[in-house]
């Protein structure tokens, strides 16, 4: 039997809002999100958070090639 917990959410701009000091580079970024990858990049704001390298755990093929073009559309 599975059980549901109810876990709340934020956007990943709120969050480098709240606990990145200002002007400070992010210089890598590991994201392990459990298939909500491209709805977590998408809540970042590119302009302000912007780090040099993002390493993301996709294991679908279908997602990857998302991802790739989401990462082409950022550039």
């Amino acid at each position: 039997m599975q059980k549901r917990i109810a876990v709340k959410t934020e956007k990943m701009t709120d969050i480098l809002d709240r606990h990145l000091p200002k002007n400070k580079v992010i210089h890598f970024l590991s994201l392990d999100v459990e298939g909500f990858e491209l709805e977590v990049l998408l809540s970042n704001n590119w302009e302000n958070y912007r780090p040099k390298i993002i390493l993301v755990e996709s294991l679908k093929l279908k997602t990857k090639k998302t991802l790739i073009d989401f990462f082409d559309k950022i550039d």
